[in-house]
């Protein structure tokens, strides 16, 4: 009975209680002495109509007194209301929702009934949203929670409602301020496992003091910070630490038909209670229709009676009452009902005005039998009336305004700092992010610093980028998956990362060839599109509108043929230039609107012509004043300027000369644009890296090859190259 009338974890009390119930921070109720209860209006509606055999009555536990079975409430209690528990082995946890938006899917449902459709799961479920917890919280994971809808088996994730203010008598600290917090949380437990935290955990080293602060305004818990805390980052590290962010089961197991049932979905739900409805308001139908029958049958005797007024008396001046009643009966041909009701009649209801009151009850009372009759006898009208009498209950909640709010879209991105990162991927599959400031920078021909990686592998690509910015990983096959940086723990330049599987869901025969930064300029920029390029010198535009994004990725790209792949993807403008090269040195200049914007499924069309035997490397946009640097197998590297390359009209053409001697300074690996004060970090395939200034390497002409960039060990050749900015350094 108490944790009924419980506010804080029933969302419709179904009893109002007069004494002390307990609270939210676990304090025990009163004892029963103390207690008393009545039903609340809530519990009050789940009763209701239980007297016109709406429900059927069973004997109970010893057979002394006779229960309902079910309760006649057109209250839908199991989707309004939490519960939980367990018994034969198979859990229930039901979530309590909107009664306002549970009604309003009940009344769609009829609506679709009547017209003899079926309303679809896409549309209950949208209308229902979502939980509503009574003690408010954020939804975080909407799309996981309508998953468990259609499924009857998930989990709901509730983040707490909680703002940043200014702290002391200065103002010059922060404090988190909590006002709301998942559902089932113990709010005086979680107030003290963060002030556990504070003392134990380094983490929390700068959590000054928690303590609650709550009172009959509502509920504050005040997590006060050091002065120059970092508000943002701690708050994200309680969230995942303590019950400030919380997952609540959803488990439908129900009884239908007197047998469990379990996952059953959301839809199935709505269908059995409104069938329940249905059942309950088509027996009070005929509950009141026979009521109103037996009246009607009454009244008929007393209008025959008062017809002839004097003949009645007559028949009615007899012995006894049996008497009179045997007189009637043979006289107007009643049965012992009618007779019974004429013979009890007294002498001031033989009046004229009394016989106009019954003329008028009896044509009232006939026309609501008639109702009655036509609700019992036509399916569209029950339907009519079962969605008449739910509107009503519905009104009790038309102005309730949700509690829980929603979250769609959650990045804890606003919570990460914004650090520079160098991120490396490895032929094996292993990704690892490293702050930037662990390469020191040296001058040309240095023998640079190892790139951890495992044995037997090396590194493939590497990328410096921002904690703020996104990763996309570019399959061999086509296919995309988008990766926040922050994402991607950041570890010593001596760890060898983990399987990028453990981020990312890759298919067992995707081989990551490249990947690329995408930051937040870039996403709110309508002009920029992906340029993607394959070996076989075919590519094509399409809008970064286009990525997938969820993590399992999605096709971006359909390749001509089996034995084409990906090589290169680069962010374009509409009024870029774009410069691609093969790995024989031949060099090609173009516009890149002459590449069309096409779907992902387009498979492209062909950029730069190539010969036999030669396949294209890279691709990248340049502009006039850029400098490009190119990188060959033997460490041999050179600046060109853009402007030796001469721009062609169109796509599709061989290019022009870029290197020589191939034969002696190896196939062109890489190539980008550089600029004077930028410092180039080259990967080799056993893993060694050096960081050097690209002004130490000399500005040459277009078809020169190179000078010496790293000296390599013997076997070892150039796996790829990045390019990182003085500012970037100077920043992290």
């Amino acid at each position: 009975m108490v944790v009924a009338a419980q506010d804080w974890k029933m969302k419709y009390p179904l009893v109002d209680i007069h004494g002390n119930v307990g609270s939210c921070d676990g304090d025990p109720a009163a004892a029963m002495r103390y207690t008393e209860g009545r039903l609340s209006p809530v519990g009050e509606l789940m009763m209701e109509d239980i007297d016109k055999n709406t429900v059927p009555f069973v004997p109970n536990y010893d057979e002394s007194e006779q229960e309902p079975s079910v309760m006649s409430t057109l209250f839908p209690n199991l989707l309004c209301n939490p519960s939980n528990g367990i018994a034969v082995g198979m859990a229930c946890s039901f979530v309590p929702h909107s009664a306002k938006a549970v009604y309003e899917a009940l009344d769609k449902t009829i609506e679709k009934a009547m017209q003899g459709e079926d309303i679809s799961e896409d549309e209950l479920i949208n209308t229902v949203l979502a939980p509503d917890f009574p003690t408010g919280g954020t939804i975080i994971n909407l799309p996981e929670v309508h998953k468990a809808y259609r499924e009857g088996y998930g989990r709901c994730v509730v983040r707490a409602v909680y703002h940043i203010e200014p702290y002391g008598k200065r103002k010059d600290r922060e404090a988190i301020v909590v006002t709301e917090i998942p559902y089932g949380v113990n709010k005086a437990k979680l107030v003290s496992s963060i002030g556990h935290l504070a003392s134990e955990d380094e983490d929390f080293a700068q959590v000054h003091e928690a303590r609650d602060e709550s009172d009959r305004n509502g509920m504050r818990i005040i997590i006060e910070l050091e002065k120059n805390a970092p508000a943002n980052i701690i708050i994200n590290r309680l969230l995942k630490r303590t019950e400030l962010q919380k997952s609540v089961p959803i488990i439908h197991t129900v009884l239908i038909d007197g047998k469990p049932r379990t996952k059953v979905p959301l839809k199935v739900l709505v269908d059995k209670f409104l069938e329940h409805a249905v059942t309950v308001l088509q027996n009070k139908a005929q509950f009141e229709y026979d009521r109103l029958e037996k009246r009607l049958h009454i009244i008929l005797a007393y209008l025959k009676a008062l017809e002839n007024v004097d003949a009645t008396f007559e028949l009615m001046k007899a012995k006894n009452r049996q008497a009179a009643c045997n007189n009637l009966k043979e006289a107007y041909d009643f049965d012992d009902e009618q007779a019974q009701a004429v013979s009890a009649m007294r002498l001031y209801s033989f009046s004229e005005e009394d016989q106009e009151k019954l003329e008028n009850e009896y044509k009232t009372l006939d026309n609501e039998a008639k109702r009655y009759d036509n609700i019992l006898r036509d399916e569209i009208k029950l339907l009519e009336f079962t969605r008449e009498e739910l509107s009503k209950v519905a009104e009790r909640f038309k102005n309730e305004k949700r509690l829980t709010s929603i979250s769609t879209v959650v990045d804890d991105r606003d919570m990460i700092p914004d650090i520079d990162v160098v991120v490396a991927y490895t032929h094996n599959g292993y990704i690892k992010s490293v702050k930037l400031d662990e390469y020191n920078s040296q001058k040309r021909n240095g023998v640079g610093t190892s790139f951890k990686v495992k044995e037997g592998d090396f590194v493939e690509s590497i990328e410096t980028l921002s904690t703020q910015d996104d990763l996309v990983f570019i399959g061999s096959s086509g296919k995309a998956y988008v990766l926040p940086a922050y994402k991607i723990p950041t570890v010593s330049k001596s760890s060898v990362g983990k399987p990028l599987n453990n981020y990312v869901p890759l298919d067992s025969s995707e081989k990551i060839i490249k990947f690329f930064v995408v930051t937040n300029e870039d996403k709110e920029d309508d002009s920029t599109a992906l340029l993607l390029v394959t070996r076989k010198g075919v590519g094509k535009r399409m809008l970064l509108s286009d990525l997938p994004q969820t993590r399992s990725g999605a096709k971006i790209m359909n390749l001509r043929t089996e034995d084409d792949q990906l090589v290169s993807a680069t962010l374009v403008s509409d009024d870029a230039e774009i410069f691609t090269i093969s790995k024989n040195g031949q060099g090609l200049k173009f516009p890149v609107d002459k590449v069309s914007v096409m779907g992902r499924q387009a498979a492209g069309v062909r950029i730069m012509s190539l010969e036999d035997g030669d396949e294209l490397v890279s691709a990248f946009t340049v502009a006039e004043n850029d400098q490009i640097l190119q990188l060959m197998e033997s460490g041999a590297a050179k600046r060109v300027k853009a402007s030796e390359i001469p721009s062609k009209i169109n796509r599709g053409g061989k290019g022009v000369k870029c290197l020589t001697a191939v034969k002696r300074v190896g196939h062109v690996v890489a190539a980008g644009v550089a600029g004077e004060e930028d410092d180039c970090i080259v990967v080799t395939k056993n893993g060694m890296v050096i960081r050097t200034p690209v002004n130490g390497i000399s500005l040459q002409s277009r078809i020169s090859n190179g000078v010496k960039l790293i000296s390599l060990n013997d076997g070892d050749t150039i796996a790829s190259i990045t390019i990182a900015g003085k500012d970037k350094e100077e920043n992290a």
